[in-house]
């Protein structure tokens, strides 16, 4: 292991170790080479290593040396420790520059954790991962699911068989949505990730406009396993003109489909599964689209 010499000046003594006053700037300093003279204190190579030479002469030992953000640890002879390293029972990883390690260490086949305190994670769980107490990664738990993905896994669970095909369950959905779904009138432009929020509100109310439906029917699809999406755009209107309008599109063999469960609710036609073509209302125009994730 290579060890260089560190020069560091503006020290304040305190029990045998030193805490330094320094900025990180002052930390980068105080690796330059030092002037062709005694060390008065400060850090010294040695034969075997780097070592800290107190103010009074003497050498510290079994401490931590702290310059501004940079800490370094010393073990029971004055040597400065680097790479793995016990200090009272925590494990860090101690790097040569004076910072703690934090985050993910691979040792061989095996993964290791180290918070922002620079201390490896033992016997506990952090997130979806849990650790041994020896600090190696045991086992990764799945991950929660979201209210919207527990919300389609219930409704889907409610109108499909695993007897029916994949056409039926999607027909089963589609009409669930119409079933348990009245129109509430809303102004307000989608932007942003807004797909998974509306979808929720809508099979958790009931209520919806168009761009509640089109995101409720979209997610039950992909719960399905179908690739789905919401597009927007602009649509006839009955007052003359066009407005906005949500419907959903779904990717069957090799062609998406259009399916508008609020126009279906609306006019009592057949909006199932058409092309652009063959869409019920002109003009119907695409603007946007919209990915369905959760």
């Amino acid at each position: 292991m290579k060890r260089s010499l560190f020069w560091a000046a503006g020290l304040l003594v305190a029990a045998g170790c030193f805490w330094m006053n320094g900025s990180k700037a002052e930390a980068q300093e105080a690796s330059l080479e030092p002037p062709a003279q005694e060390i008065p204190y400060g850090f010294v190579q040695a034969e075997n290593g780097v070592l800290w030479k107190n103010m009074d002469g003497t050498w510290a030992k079994d401490c931590w040396i702290q310059l501004g953000d940079l800490k370094w640890h010393l073990d029971g002879s004055g040597f400065v420790q680097v790479g793995l390293t016990e200090v009272d029972g925590a494990v860090y990883y101690l790097l040569p520059e004076g910072n703690l390690f934090a985050g993910w260490l691979p040792v061989g086949e095996d993964l290791y954790f180290f918070g922002n305190d620079g201390v490896m994670v033992k016997d506990a769980q952090v997130g979806q991962y849990r650790f041994g107490s020896d600090g190696k990664l045991v086992e990764i738990l799945p991950q929660e699911a979201s209210p919207l993905a527990r919300c389609v896994t219930e409704v889907l669970s409610s109108v499909t068989t695993p007897e029916m095909t994949a056409g039926q369950k999607l027909r089963a959905a589609y009409q669930y949505v119409l079933d348990h779904t009245s129109y509430k009138r809303t102004y307000e432009t989608p932007a942003g990730d807004w797909t998974g929020a509306y979808a929720l509100e809508a099979l958790t109310t009931g209520k919806a406009n168009c761009f509640r439906y089109a995101a409720a029917f979209a997610s039950l699809a992909r719960g399905l396993g179908f690739e789905a999406r919401v597009a927007t755009g602009q649509i006839k209107s009955a007052r003359g003109g066009v407005t906005p309008h949500g419907w959903t599109e779904i990717l069957i063999g090799e062609e998406w489909y259009l399916f508008d469960a609020d126009m279906e609710d609306a006019k009592k036609w057949d909006f199932y599964q058409k092309t652009y073509e063959n869409y019920p209302v002109k003009p119907l125009i695409k603007q946007a689209e919209w990915p369905v994730v959760f």
